[in-house]
């Protein structure tokens, strides 16, 4: 225990040293090609001088040039739910009636205001119109056999096959990476006619490879920097779902969701957007991992502030499904706060919302767990469906029919005592 405490704590340094170098790059201060470079061992012998950095470094999540968080930015449509007055269908789900609307989109979009009892026909769809950058390459699509692919970092998941595998069936080798999941792919509209094995789905060649690192620097290094998490990600999830969480496990789930608004390849038009919109050079090639790297810095600390608590489907309600981009954006009507929802597996997801100084006294994170009912479960894995940056939505082999044949979600209506079981509430974010 005190070695892989040790190990533990030597990775975070080498972390922390990484993103502080990459932030002293940004801000001009130590510049990764400069030449010659800032004697910067001389500089810091100046305790004004090196107060400054101190202070620089410190200050880093204020003045990231990428956002907080991958917010809301783009003009696109969201989708919109109401409750139903009607008499609750959900067992176990008794209340008096509490209508409430529900808008859930992607991270990137606004939650649009829908006027009570309307269904809105703009909806998501009108995200299939602006100009995204979609994800063109397959990942079924396997590189050549040269060395090129034995070499370590080349085959990059920017969904961890690990989690993939969570929502699958195992195989005879017991790795979650080899589970056989089922596959709606957006390009085609329908399942894979073959369940590939997780590892096999998402991810691109190489595409956090640096193409010209700093001197000593590993060019797969910010690849490497997802590995304090996805090494413990099997046992975490365990864990998650059995409501049996051990101190840290708040830090490696605030890691996961941070790291998780990154990875996607969409998050190159999530900065594109931002820069531009800022009068500022569209990242590209390094400098857009160079960014990555910022926007983690940016958003962790972030992410401790927020509420969080964890989401359970009960065996007698549909498994979770999760899309290629690991979460999605969830807004309520009448409610400023919007938040995060990440499936961690086909029982289980976590649930992040910014505090309201209107919400009832906060509880630690993760320390709340609440079942959903049936209409909820039916509704959140339509919506994510519509989410314009994903590229495949992903379930359990036994969903098949149900992956297939997803309502529109702008016509589903959650239960009218709210979207948990045995507790009446108002909305999500209570």
């Amino acid at each position: 225990m005190r070695n892989e405490r040790l190990i533990d704590r030597l990775r975070d340094l080498v972390r922390r040293a990484i993103l502080m170098r990459l932030l002293f790059n940004s801000d001009g201060r130590w510049p990764l090609r400069a030449d010659p470079p800032p004697p910067v061992d001389q500089l810091w012998t100046d305790p004004d001088v090196a107060g400054r950095w101190r202070a620089a470094w410190h200050q880093a999540p204020q003045t990231s040039v990428l956002p907080v968080s991958p917010g809301p930015h783009h003009r696109c449509g969201t989708a919109s739910l109401m409750t139903t007055p009607a008499k609750p269908t959900d067992q176990r789900c008794s209340a008096r009636s509490v209508p409430r609307e529900l808008t859930v989109g992607s991270l990137s979009s606004p939650a649009t205001r829908i006027p009570r009892g309307h269904v809105t026909a703009h909806a998501l769809k009108a995200c299939r119109r602006c100009t995204f950058s979609r994800v063109i390459s397959d990942s079924l699509e396997r590189g050549s056999e040269g060395i090129l692919v034995r070499v370590s970092g080349e085959k990059q998941h920017y969904l961890p096959a690990v989690l993939i595998g969570g929502f699958g069936v195992a195989t005879a080798s017991g790795r979650l990476r080899d589970a056989t999941v089922a596959v709606r792919r957006t390009a085609a509209g329908a399942v894979d006619p073959v369940d590939p094995r997780a590892e096999s789905i998402a991810w691109l060649p190489g595409m956090y490879r640096l193409t010209a690192p700093p001197p000593g620097i590993d060019r797969d290094v910010v690849d490497k920097l997802w590995d304090p998490v996805e090494d413990k990600l099997r046992d975490l999830v365990v864990r998650l779902a059995n409501r049996r969480l051990v101190p840290g496990d708040d830090e490696l789930l605030f890691t996961y969701a941070a790291a998780a608004g990154v990875r996607h390849p969409s998050f190159a038009d999530v900065a594109a957007d931002y820069q531009t919109r800022n009068g500022l050079p569209v990242p590209l090639g390094d400098d857009l991992q160079y960014a990555r790297m910022t926007a983690l810095l940016n958003q962790l600390p972030v992410l401790r502030t927020w509420r969080w608590r964890v989401l359970h489907s009960p065996a007698d309600v549909s498994r979770f499904m999760i899309t290629d981009r690991g979460w999605m954006y969830v807004g309520q009507e009448d409610k400023t706060t919007h938040g995060l929802m990440l499936p961690m597996g086909p029982r289980v997801a976590i649930l992040g919302y910014l505090d309201d100084p209107g919400l009832p006294p906060a509880r630690p994170a993760f320390e709340e767990h609440l079942d959903l009912c049936q209409s909820t479960m039916t509704f959140l894995n339509a919506a994510i469906w519509d989410d314009p940056f994903i590229t495949m939505l992903i379930a359990h082999p036994g969903d098949r029919d149900r992956l297939a044949g997803l309502s529109d979600h702008r016509a589903l209506r959650i239960n009218a005592y709210g979207p948990y079981r045995n507790r009446e509430s108002v909305g999500l974010f209570d």
